[in-house]
Parts: C-alpha cells; structure tokens; sequence
C-alpha cells in the first residue's frame, strides 16, 4: 500500500468523451447530442482503469453525461471490466456470480450549453484569415480561451448557460460527485466540465496557459478531506485496431 492508496484518500479519474464528428470539424456540441465516430472501447482505456486499482483501491462506480458521445463509451467501459472482474473470479470459483459496477447517467455531468452557438462552426468564433497557414496547436490555445470566457447574449439566448450558471452547475457537481466520493471513481463528462472542476477544486492554470485533454484521456484526481492533494494526467494510449462504427440512432 502506498502512501496515496491508504483509505483516507479518495481517487477520482475526469475523463473527457469519445470523439464525434463535430470534434474533427470543429462545430460547436455544447448539449447537441452528436454520436461518438466509434463505439468501441480501446483495450488501452480498460488496461489503464484497471491498472489504477493498484493505488486506488477497487473501482466503485462510473458517472457519465447522458449525451451519447459520453454515456456509450462509459457504457462499454463498465461492459468490459465487469467481463473482464467476472472471468477472474470465476478462475478461482465456478460458483461466483457476475461481478457488476454501479453506472449512472446524469445531465448534470453535460457541456455547458453555449445557447446561438451551438451546431456553429468554430470559425464564427476565431474567422480564418484568407490565405493564413494554422497552426493547429495555436488555433487550440485561442478556441479554449474564448471558451472559458465566452459570455456573451448569443451564448444565453436560446436557453444557453450564462458562464455564472455554468460555474454555479460545477460547484454542485463537485459537491455531488468529487468532494464526498469514498474509494475510486469515475466521471465521464466534457472538457468545459473538466477544465472548470479543476479550477474549482482549486488548481488553476498560469495566467496565458489553457487546460487540454484529448478525448478518452483526462486526468486523475487524489481528495483528502473533501480537498485535493494530487493532480495527475491520465493518458492512455488510446489506438484502434480496426474501424468499428458507432451504432445508427
């Protein structure tokens, strides 16, 4: 047992959704519910959320947004670890019944709703230069700015989240789902989620520089006493072997 893995620790992984199609576009999702490119979950993602048991004791439970782009790849995680928990026991005993986890699917854990600019594409909130060569990673860093700070009357119009309210939601969720959580956890949610949990929680970013987090991959949190003492990457290869499309809905 190592010094982080005694009980008074609790450990919480914040994963970032599965990809879809408005991702490789660049449109803005916000609460649009957009199909994940893939349904399938990499071997990695499973490997590296078993491995964590090491430290963090036995995976407890996984919250996910309801917004499918979240909720199937969290469906399919629980699928296979609870495959993969049973087989194990049952090496040792024939008689062992099914090994299960608890899931839930909340709204709570959704994007902010970003209201007049959803479904738009990212080009109406930094337009291209004709002709400008971009540089991909910089156009990054400038999306994330305006979205941490957009709060404008677009973004509230059509029942969008004043950026207040967006904070007021993450404030609830770390009360509900981090700050009070026993053992190992997981919540799979969205990168406004993530990036604004862990100001929330109290590590902040120097001024100039913004949070990243590719989709499936996150970061893994170490709480003592409702506050956090450990932030780590959780970066899993995350590599398909073959193209298994997502399910039609």
């Amino acid at each position: 047992m190592t010094f982080l893995s005694h009980p008074e620790y609790q450990h919480v992984v914040l994963l970032r959704h599965a990809e879809t199609e408005h991702n490789a576009h660049g449109i803005v999702q916000g609460h649009i519910d957009t199909l994940p490119k893939r349904n399938d979950v990499p071997d990695a993602l499973v490997e590296a959320v078993l491995a964590l048991e090491a430290e963090a004791g036995p995976l407890r439970a996984v919250y996910t947004t309801d917004l499918v782009r979240g909720c199937y790849p969290a469906i399919g995680l629980v699928h296979n670890i609870e495959a993969r928990k049973t087989s194990e026991a049952r090496k040792e005993d024939d008689g062992t019944h099914s090994v299960f986890l608890f899931l839930k699917a909340t709204p709570d854990l959704r994007e902010r709703n970003l209201g007049g600019y959803q479904g738009q594409s990212y080009d109406v909130l930094i337009p291209p230069t004709p002709g400008q060569i971009v540089d991909r990673a910089v156009r990054r860093q400038q999306l994330i700015k305006i979205l941490r700070e957009l709060d404008d009357v677009q973004v509230q119009s059509q029942g969008g989240e004043s950026l207040a309210e967006f904070k007021a939601r993450i404030h609830r969720i770390a009360d509900t789902y981090v700050r009070p959580a026993k053992g190992y956890r997981i919540l799979m949610s969205h990168m406004g989620v993530l990036d604004h949990m862990l100001d929330e929680l109290g590590d902040r970013m120097p001024t100039g520089q913004y949070r990243w987090a590719n989709n499936l991959q996150g970061y893994h949190l170490i709480l003592k006493d409702r506050n956090l003492v450990e932030k780590r990457d959780f970066t899993p290869e995350i590599v398909y072997p073959d193209a298994t499309p997502a399910p039609v809905r």
